[in-house]
């Protein structure tokens, strides 16, 4: 478990500190969108590095958010953690760190886009025009996939397999060197305490009903058994 959170701590530094700086970049940008092919022209060469350091900040955001999100499945000991990506996903949808599969599958393939080389400007305007609209919604997932748990391993398989564990492991409460535990392999300590007590008064009033002077024969053999342990100087 130390080992899989350990792995978690540094992909999610590495994601907070690449999401810091796409976050950078979005705000420094926001002024140039929405773009258009004859707005993008028209920016100065420092402004249009700045969006090409835009959309690869994007990019390496999104590069690091499915590997963040898988090992986070891994320190909540979850079952389908090395599943498909859309077993994946939907552990992540059911803790409310990502949307619709819709919304994400449009983030990777802006993503994707950013990866090829497209001549004309129409293809890059629109690309970055979806990078801008889509940052806010990929820097809530890296928000919420680095939120503080409480709930190790969460509230998943591994807690109920410890308390599966914990039940068929716990001896139970039981009346030590007792014979009806021998009997009977071991009762609860009130249940014992009571069965004997009820048994102990059966016998008692059994005893006294067919022989109501044998505890006065008994009370007198063990006062002439104390006289005679006496010391003779006595």
């Amino acid at each position: 478990m130390t080992g899989r959170r350990a792995v978690l701590d540094e992909t999610l530094v590495a994601l907070r500190q690449s999401a810091d700086r796409l976050g950078a970049t979005h705000r420094a940008v926001a002024r140039s969108f929405p773009l258009t092919t004859v707005r993008l022209t028209a920016l100065p060469q420092p402004a249009q590095e700045r969006l090409d350091a835009y959309a690869i900040r994007y990019a390496r955001c999104q590069d690091l958010l499915f590997p963040a999100m898988r090992a986070l499945a891994r320190a909540q000991l979850e079952p389908k953690a090395d599943g498909s990506f859309l077993e994946l996903h939907g552990l992540m949808q059911k803790q409310g760190i990502v949307t619709s599969t819709a919304d994400w599958e449009r983030q990777r393939v802006l993503r994707n886009a950013v990866g090829h080389q497209y001549p004309d400007l129409d293809s890059i305007t629109d690309i970055l025009n979806g990078i801008h609209a889509a940052t806010p919604e990929g820097l809530g997932v890296v928000s919420a996939c680095g939120k503080p748990r409480r709930d190790w391993p969460a509230t998943r398989g591994s807690a109920r397999n410890q308390s599966d564990v914990s039940r068929t492991t716990r001896k139970p409460d039981i009346l030590p060197c007792q014979p009806y535990r021998a009997m009977h392999g071991g009762v609860p300590r009130t249940m014992a305490a009571s069965v004997w007590n009820i048994l102990d008064l059966a016998i008692v009033v059994s005893w006294h009903a067919a022989c109501p002077g044998l505890p006065a024969v008994f009370g007198r053999e063990r006062r002439r058994h104390r006289m005679r342990s006496l010391p003779a100087a006595m």
